[in-house]
């Protein structure tokens, strides 16, 4: 009775019951303290479903969950949890069997928005990376159809093998939403990553007609991206809306393997030179940022 106080109040940590399946050590405690953020994060964006943020709207963001999946996978106990949402998903597809930007959909996710490969891509995604960590076949199984349902349709969207998208390289540095270059870029480039998966997961289930078909789609994708977005002659992806050099441009074609070999060299010399005359600093939104330290890596650039 009467006013409370602070004394009063009992604050609990509340989210879905994940136990911690991963372990790091590192003599850098910087390492340790963002591994710690980070999963503190994960756990506050997980109650039944995984959301997009630990303050705001708490949507089932498709796009945010499917570049933050193999973190889950490789830290806590997610696979049921997962495969539960990928029934939210499927349950939420539009008529043509396109994933909303958000699942379950009240009718915002699907509604207000259009197609956005970076996003439809958690239902592609998402099931291949359950096998993958996992071993889990049985999912890829249950979704196939589904899924082909989706890709067929995005395969046949654009006359020309490029993908636009209505969401891209989200929260870059300076923009607060959309970047300003033309997002077909990030979406040529998952729609491509999304039908090479399709491929690997056909193959998995012995459907080999179907994977032979999903890889001469995905070079004939490539081919289209390459022609549209890359300048041979300097080693730099563009579009005609580029403010200025995009590092994601650089970090997806690398990280799912759509540079010619001939070129591969000199589009990782510029994606350094960038991040070095940036002084050491990313310029990347959601989609580069996941990809940006693992391509630089693998491309011998651990020290950068």
């Amino acid at each position: 009775p009467g006013t409370p106080t602070v004394d009063d109040l009992d604050g609990r940590l509340v989210h879905s019951d994940i136990a911690a399946t991963g372990a790091f050590a590192s003599d850098q405690p910087l390492f340790a303290t963002v591994r710690d953020l980070t999963l503190k994060t994960v756990l506050n964006n997980w109650h039944g479903i995984p959301t997009d943020t630990p303050m705001y709207e708490k949507n089932g963001w498709t796009g945010d969950a499917q570049l933050m999946t193999e973190t889950y996978l490789l830290e806590l106990d997610t696979q049921r949890l997962l495969v539960k949402w990928l029934d939210d998903i499927r349950d939420s597809v539009d008529p043509n069997g396109r994933p909303p930007a958000i699942a379950p959909d009240g009718g915002w996710g699907q509604g207000q928005y259009g197609a956005a490969p970076p996003w439809n891509a958690a239902y592609v995604l998402i099931p291949w990376w359950l096998y993958e960590y996992r071993g889990d076949r049985r999912v890829l199984a249950d979704h196939y159809a589904a899924m082909q349902r989706f890709i067929d349709w995005e395969i046949a969207r654009p006359p020309d093998g490029i993908h636009d998208s209505f969401l891209g390289d989200y929260l870059a540095p300076g923009y607060g939403g959309n970047p300003a270059e033309d997002l077909a870029l990030a979406g040529t480039a998952y729609a491509y990553e999304m039908v090479v998966t399709m491929g690997k997961a056909a193959a998995v289930l012995g459907r080999d007609a179907d994977a032979g078909r999903y890889r001469a789609e995905a070079a004939r994708i490539k081919d289209a991206f390459n022609a549209k977005f890359l300048d041979p002659a300097t080693g730099v992806y563009r579009t005609d809306r580029d403010p200025d050099y995009r590092q994601t441009h650089s970090v997806l074609a690398l990280a799912f393997g759509m540079v010619p070999a001939q070129s591969e060299q000199e589009v990782v010399e510029n994606l350094v030179a960038d991040v070095r005359a940036l002084g050491d600093h990313l310029n990347t939104g959601a989609l580069g940022t996941k990809y940006l330290l693992p391509v630089l890596t693998e491309h011998g650039h651990g020290d950068l």
